[in-house]
């Protein structure tokens, strides 16, 4: 018996190896046979460290991270977007002049008028731009004699320096506009026609 680790350190590697090569021996029979065989498996590639792991893994999240931010901004652009889109095209509706569907023809009208200068009279004819559909006799409906009223109402405010200037002229036309909308509003009447305009002092 001796002392495996007295032996020399070449020896001992030397022996190391034959146990894990195996030896090999012929039996009786002829045949070949593996002694202390163990088998050598190939080197398996190492997996990644946990430190390794750990990085990916948090790429992975800010990625993830990344483009749920970018879907979120593109989702609150586009509604911007839109929402200032319909505003706009609602400020553009409101700016928009109301369609006429019918005008309506009334007789000229006549009046005095006082001035600086002494008294002059107006005589002048008016059309209605209506937003409604005007049925036949309509220059007979009831709302015409309102309508005139409201109309000779405005025209008696005005004087005669007033009447002979291009904005004293669109003064009353506007005038005349707003009164009827507001006392008339279910005629919708949109626009008002000069038809002849005379000024006389």
């Amino acid at each position: 018996m001796f002392d495996r680790f007295a032996l020399p350190l070449k020896f001992r590697k030397s022996q190391e190896l034959e146990q894990r090569r195996g030896v090999a021996e012929f039996s009786s029979s002829g045949s070949l046979r593996l002694i202390n065989c163990i088998p050598v498996t190939p080197d398996m590639p190492e997996e990644p460290s946990t430190p390794a792991r750990s990085k990916k893994k948090e790429r992975s999240s800010g990625t993830v991270v990344a483009m749920t931010v970018l879907l979120i901004a593109s989702c609150t652009l586009a509604g911007w977007f839109y929402h200032r889109s319909t505003l706009e095209q609602a400020s553009q509706d409101e700016n928009s002049p109301a369609s006429v569907v019918s005008v309506l023809h009334l007789d000229s009208f006549v009046v005095n008028l006082s001035g600086d200068g002494g008294t002059g009279y107006l005589r002048v004819g008016i059309d209605l731009g209506l937003g409604i559909e005007l049925k036949e006799g309509a220059s007979r409906a009831p709302y015409i004699g309102e309508l005139r009223d409201t109309i000779l109402t405005v025209l008696g405010t005005r004087t005669v320096e007033e009447l002979l200037t291009p904005d004293g002229k669109a003064k009353l036309r506007s005038d005349i506009l707003q009164a009827i909308q507001t006392r008339m509003p279910e005629i919708h009447c949109h626009e008002v026609y000069y038809t002849e305009f005379l000024v006389q002092h």
